[in-house]
């Protein structure tokens, strides 16, 4: 069965935020709801929220709900979706959205299905507009080794000073030093800028984005070895190889409220942060070993 568009949406103890979600699409889509799949991928929730959601949309045929026995993470979670709605979807275009995003414009196709006609991209990523209202925080430039390296680097000694409740206070050092003296923050920091302006081979925010089906033609989906984290990155890196095209475009816009998930895993502050400074340098040496090749 070939479809126009579907979306992949992650969820973990998020039911109401992936309503709100589901409700966006089916809005601002742009085409009939008999072109469009949805396939929500439980990752082992923790609340009620996958018997929740089962039960709302019980009676759709177009939205579907895959429950993970365990929590995957985001590439191994998100895969579980990918190869189920490749195999009985085949849709022309897949996205795979944060629970926590919502579409906010018309047309949303019809703007993708332009792009395509442009550029023939492999994977696109919008203008995010976060929970603050800011919407310079994508895309990403390209990471480079040193700057992968020098983020390790800083991950290890961040990681120190949680273990010994000071990283609050080394974060304001921190601060008032770059503010100061002005040191160089692009050796961990790799934001693009110009994020108005519509850009190829650049990364894209990894909360939403948007895959051609020509894009599985080359890779599988996400690279499994990371649990959270530099995903897009990594990603960036393996459509590369096969000389695949990425494109950013401000023409689209979305909205993501950022953080949902990880600050409902029922952790306390010093285990959350560990848990995502473990991640992060899980995912960086994944991305060092994939830049290194």
């Amino acid at each position: 069965m070939n479809t126009k568009l579907a979306f992949i949406i992650l969820n973990y103890n998020t039911y109401e935020d992936t309503v709100l979600c589901i409700e966006s699409i089916f809005r601002f889509s742009g085409i009939d709801p008999e072109n469009i799949k949805i396939v929500i991928v439980d990752n082992a929730s923790t609340d009620n929220s996958a018997n929740e959601l089962e039960s709302k949309y019980s009676e759709n045929s177009d939205i579907v709900l895959l429950k993970n026995a365990e929590n995957l993470g985001f590439a191994r979670g998100n895969n579980v979706g990918i190869r189920f709605t490749l195999k009985e979807y085949d849709p022309e275009f897949l996205v795979v959205l944060n629970s926590d995003t919502e579409l906010i414009q018309d047309d949303f196709y019809q703007k993708i299905l332009d792009e395509y006609h442009k550029s023939h991209f492999a994977l696109l990523g919008p203008l995010v507009i976060n929970g603050k209202g800011r919407c310079d925080c994508s895309p990403f430039l390209e990471e480079t080794l040193e700057q992968a390296y020098e983020t390790l680097k800083y991950l290890i000694k961040k990681r120190r000073r949680i273990m010994t409740n000071t990283n609050r206070l080394c974060n304001g050092l921190t601060y008032f030093y770059i503010k100061t003296f002005h040191k160089d923050k692009k050796k961990v920091m790799n934001i693009g800028g110009d994020y108005h302006k519509r850009q190829l081979n650049v990364v894209p925010c990894g909360s939403f984005l948007v895959f051609s089906r020509n894009a599985f033609n080359y890779i599988s989906g996400f690279d499994e070895r990371t649990f959270l984290y530099y995903e897009e990155q990594i990603l960036f890196q393996h459509l590369k190889e096969h000389g695949l095209i990425t494109v950013y475009t401000p023409n689209i816009c979305i909205y993501h409220k950022e953080g949902i998930s990880s600050v409902k895993s029922n952790r306390n502050t010093k285990e959350r942060k560990l848990f995502e400074n473990k991640c992060s340098m899980e995912s960086l040496d994944v991305l060092i070993d994939v830049l290194n090749k």
